[in-house]
């Protein structure tokens, strides 16, 4: 099975998606295949993986390529919300990220990251995530 059919949708996808109202301004950080834009009118993923950004487009999804090391492309105060799942273990310089997911975030807006937690062998067939969520009230 591939990442991409492994993280169609995956099992806790209301754990992420009951933090934000479904017209909310998503942006979806390490995105993937693009499964949350499913559940969001108002959606734009961003990943670093050519792959992962082709299986997005080939279902519809506005995703963009960036460049990891580089600044947010979007302008500040862009976005209701900003999903970060399974990301900042994966990036070289997680602050600087965290910094550019607060600039491109409204005044009020919400982030949800989490990680999954290690498994713990390869029998494992589930994980639970561990979340939380932060309203974003000043700059």
């Amino acid at each position: 099975m591939s990442y991409f059919s492994w993280h169609e949708e995956p099992g806790y996808w209301r754990d992420v998606t009951r933090h934000f109202p479904s017209g909310a301004r998503l942006l979806d950080v390490g995105c993937g295949g693009a499964w949350l834009g499913d559940h969001f009118d108002n959606y734009t993923g961003i990943d670093v993986s050519p792959e992962a950004v082709e299986a997005a487009r080939s279902r519809g999804r506005q995703v963009l390529l960036v460049n990891g090391d580089e600044p947010l492309p979007f302008d500040e105060g862009n976005f209701d919300g900003v999903v970060l799942k399974d990301v900042l273990e994966h990036v070289a310089e997680p602050v600087a990220l965290v910094r550019e997911v607060r600039r491109v975030l409204r005044t009020g807006g919400r982030v949800f990251a989490a990680r999954s937690p290690a498994r713990a062998s390869a029998s494992c067939s589930r994980t639970r995530a561990s979340t939380s969520t932060t309203s974003a009230t000043s700059r």
